[in-house]
């Protein structure tokens, strides 16, 4: 359920928050009066809602300056995808008709290469803009979209760079398998970061408060669980796929038929992923710079009066 409604948002700013919205410290029993034991910071500036508007200047920059970075890299991620696979189609299809291979493999790197660059900026992007709320953490649930979000974008790259070395320098005769393992690790931990992103984004939206953009990022997230779901059976069902052997014909055409779920699967989830965030990225980063913007005004002025 969403609380971002009028509602919720009303039930929100009748309950605020106990923890200095600066670094957490504790506030019950501290007068409104006075300023945070810990910080400095006013109590009566934490004793407002959780809503972005009322939360510390310093905490909202950090967030809009992680969502610009991984909204743009979104962006540039999802073209890279899609030129990439234009390429393989295209491209290389016709490089190996003429035979100029060179020439197939240097173009499919260079979308690749920008693809995979997108991927590291996208993911320093998320680590910036998931920065803990210092009045929310204290009391966050270990499962929380935040949480998961990071954890599992960390076991992500763990499982991506052991699976690079397993291929570069296997180890025995399991060394592969080993690898193979560690790719399906990698991709399953892509698909929960890429739900649980969608829902702390629904949960950014659901404290601007801007219900339909909440409401928008959590459907996506609910169809990105089916999408995950099939890309995870199309994986299992191409990895049972005969290659190789007699009947060379009829043994492609059955390993087309396992991977077309795949590809189809994963060109839908990625194109519905990259519009949300598209969508949110831009509404979130504008809302950031007007809140900060506002918060700061407001505080300063507070603070001479």
């Amino acid at each position: 359920m969403l609380r971002g409604l009028a509602a919720g948002a009303a039930t929100l700013r009748l309950e605020p928050p106990p923890y200095c919205r600066r670094c957490g410290y504790a506030l019950e029993g501290v007068a409104d009066e006075v300023e945070c034991p810990e910080c400095g910071t006013p109590v009566a500036l934490s004793r407002r809602s959780n809503l972005l508007e009322d939360a510390d200047p310093l905490w909202l920059r950090s967030v809009g300056r992680g969502w610009s970075v991984l909204h743009a890299s979104a962006v540039l991620g999802t073209r890279a995808f899609y030129a990439y696979a234009i390429i393989c189609l295209a491209v290389t299809t016709l490089g190996w008709m003429l035979g100029h291979r060179i020439l197939t493999i240097q173009t499919s790197f260079l979308a690749g290469g920008i693809l995979g660059v997108s991927i590291v900026v996208a993911s320093i992007g998320a680590v910036i803009a998931s920065a803990p709320d210092p009045r929310l953490s204290p009391r966050e649930s270990s499962w929380s979209a935040r949480r998961v979000m990071r954890w599992s974008l960390a076991a992500a790259w763990t499982f991506s760079t052991l699976a690079v070395m397993s291929f570069v320098a296997p180890i025995g005769p399991i060394g592969r398998s080993f690898a193979f393992a560690l790719i399906w690790l990698s991709i399953a931990s892509f698909a929960v970061l890429s739900l649980s992103l969608l829902r702390w984004t629904a949960g950014l939206a659901d404290r601007v408060p801007a219900p339909k953009l909440a409401q928008q990022a959590l459907r996506c997230a609910r169809i990105g669980r089916w999408v995950v779901a099939i890309m995870l059976l199309s994986l299992l069902l191409l990895s049972m796929a005969p290659r190789g052997g007699v009947g060379g014909v009829r043994t492609g055409s059955l390993f087309f038929l396992f991977s077309a779920p795949f590809a189809i699967s994963v060109v839908i989830g990625i194109a519905a992923i990259a519009r949300t965030l598209n969508r949110s990225g831009k509404a979130i980063v504008q809302v950031l710079r007007d809140v900060v913007g506002e918060a700061s005004t407001r505080d300063s002025g507070n603070s001479a009066g």
